[in-house]
C-alpha cells in the first residue's frame, strides 16, 4: 500500500499472519468482516493483526455492518502512529487481550463506529 491509498475490502478476509504496514492509508470495511485465525503451525501475535510504527490508518465502513476483529488484539500502535476510526466495529476475541494495544507516542480518535473489548 502507499501513502494515502484507500483499501476497500470487496469479501470477507480472514488473516492467518499480522500485517505491517509501513504508510498512511484508509481501510474501507465496505460492510465485510476482517478477522484474524491463529493456527497450530502460527505462534499467537500478542501485537495484533495490523501492527503499525509509523503514519496514520483510518478505519471506515461505507456500506455498515463490517468488521475488523483480532484474536488477542485488532491493532498494535507503536511510534507515532495515528489511528481514526471513524466506522465499523473494532474488536478482540481473546479475553486475554486488547482491542487497541498502544504503548507509545501516537493518537487514538474515535469518531464514528464501535471499539469493543470483551468476548461476545
Amino acid at each position: 500500500v502507499k501513502d494515502g491509498q484507500a483499501i476497500v475490502l470487496i469479501e470477507d478476509v480472514n488473516l492467518q499472519y499480522s500485517l505491517y504496514p509501513s504508510a498512511s492509508f484508509t481501510l474501507d470495511l465496505n460492510g465485510k468482516k476482517n478477522s484474524e485465525t491463529v493456527g497450530a503451525d502460527r505462534l499467537q501475535s500478542y501485537l495484533g493483526m495490523i501492527g503499525c510504527w509509523e503514519g496514520a490508518l483510518t478505519v471506515t465502513d461505507s456500506k455498515g455492518g463490517g468488521t475488523i476483529a483480532g484474536k488477542h488484539a485488532a491493532f498494535y500502535l507503536g511510534g507515532d502512529t495515528s489511528l481514526n476510526i471513524e466506522g465499523g466495529l473494532v474488536k478482540q476475541l481473546d479475553s486475554q487481550g486488547n482491542t487497541i494495544f498502544h504503548h507509545s507516542r501516537g493518537k487514538v480518535a474515535v469518531s464514528g463506529g464501535v471499539v469493543e473489548n470483551g468476548t461476545s
